[in-house]
């Protein structure tokens, strides 16, 4: 399970639970001005990498126009390791 959290310092904590178990959660973080929500597209959830693991995937528009699609991989824990650069599109292209 995935719960992804906003808060108004402009921080996106995430937190994970293992499937199934419900423990002390693990938590990402990034530091404000780093990962603004507001860029932020939907997260979508699949295995993205054939490993029978889900991966979560959002796409991240930046300020110069450039896009970046971030995979988030599952991992052995049950949880999703820090995001990934998956894809790019440079500005004015997408």
């Amino acid at each position: 399970m995935l719960r992804w959290l906003v808060s108004s310092r402009r921080r996106s904590p995430r937190r994970t639970w293992p499937s199934r178990r419900l423990l002390r959660p693990r938590a990402w973080s990034r530091p404000a001005g780093s990962w603004f929500t507001s860029n932020t597209g939907n997260l979508v959830s699949g295995d993205v990498d054939g490993d029978g693991r889900p991966d979560i995937t959002t796409s991240y528009n930046y300020a110069t126009g450039a896009t970046r699609i971030f995979t988030f991989h599952g991992n052995e824990a049950g949880g999703v390791d820090s995001p990934m650069p998956s894809w790019y599109a440079r500005p004015g292209t997408w």
